[in-house]
């Protein structure tokens, strides 16, 4: 699931990087028409300015380099196009915007010339030139882009480090095996040494190893060592120490 979040993440931003940057955005494009002459002296070329793309283009400017002298212009569409600069071979005009799937047509008269009427056209816009840029119509904002692949990269980076530490230091798993009694050794004892004073002031005695208490008369009591062995003057001091009973003597 940690894995997955940040995955998801990127997917989001990537899609929002590629509808924004590439297919909701204007794509300007020109055509350049067949001459035909008005005089001996003047021949007139139709262009069509068009935006192919799935956004509106803003604040257009074109401009258009001709072989030969420009006698005139025309415009189709007057209230949108604006004519900055004429130099006689280079023409400046500017549209405010150019919706998607709109088309307007420039005709430029130029003397005649053996060459094509034009040796360059180039168009720029708020949008770049005809490139994928964001716009401003556009519903993913850019910055939810950038937060979305800041976000997506330190969510990954902080899986992977978190998978590197685990890996790296392994949790060791302690596995305890269980105690068991030792064989008791045969002891010959005289019955009366069970009835002694010594045994019958030792309530239980018990085993630090296994947390046992026993009888002091119990087959297993002789079996405890020294260092292991502890005595209890009663059965309750026994069970405050956490040690439980015997259960082949029973001491209970």
């Amino acid at each position: 699931m940690a894995v997955l979040i940040p995955i998801l993440t990127l997917l989001l931003a990537g899609g929002t990087f590629w509808y924004t940057q590439f297919y909701n955005q204007p794509k300007l494009s020109y055509e350049i028409l067949d001459s035909y002459p008005i005089s001996d002296w003047e021949i007139v070329t139709p262009i069509v300015f068009q935006n192919t793309g799935r956004s509106l283009a803003t604040n257009i400017v074109i401009n258009i380099h001709c072989t030969g002298t420009i006698q005139n212009q025309y415009f189709t569409s007057p209230d949108e196009i604006e004519l900055l600069n004429n130099t006689g071979r280079k023409l400046r005009i500017k549209m405010e915007r150019l919706v998607h799937g709109a088309k307007t047509s420039v005709y430029i008269s130029t003397s005649p010339t053996s060459d094509t009427p034009f040796s360059e056209i180039s168009m720029t816009s708020d949008q770049g030139l005809g490139k994928a840029y964001v716009s401003s119509s556009s519903i993913f904002p850019k910055y939810f882009e950038i937060f979305s692949l800041i976000l997506a990269g330190l969510t990954l980076g902080i899986t992977i480090t978190n998978k590197l530490r685990i890996i790296k230091e392994p949790k060791l798993i302690t596995v305890l095996e269980p105690e068991t009694e030792p064989e008791p050794e045969t002891t010959h004892t005289h019955p009366s040494d069970d009835n002694s004073t010594e045994s019958r002031k030792l309530v239980v005695v018990g085993s630090k190893s296994s947390h046992l208490y026993r009888l002091p008369s119990c087959k297993f009591a002789s079996s405890i060592s020294r260092r292991n062995r502890i005595e209890f003057k009663s059965k309750l001091l026994a069970q405050i120490e956490g040690y439980n009973p015997c259960r082949i003597c029973n001491p209970e």
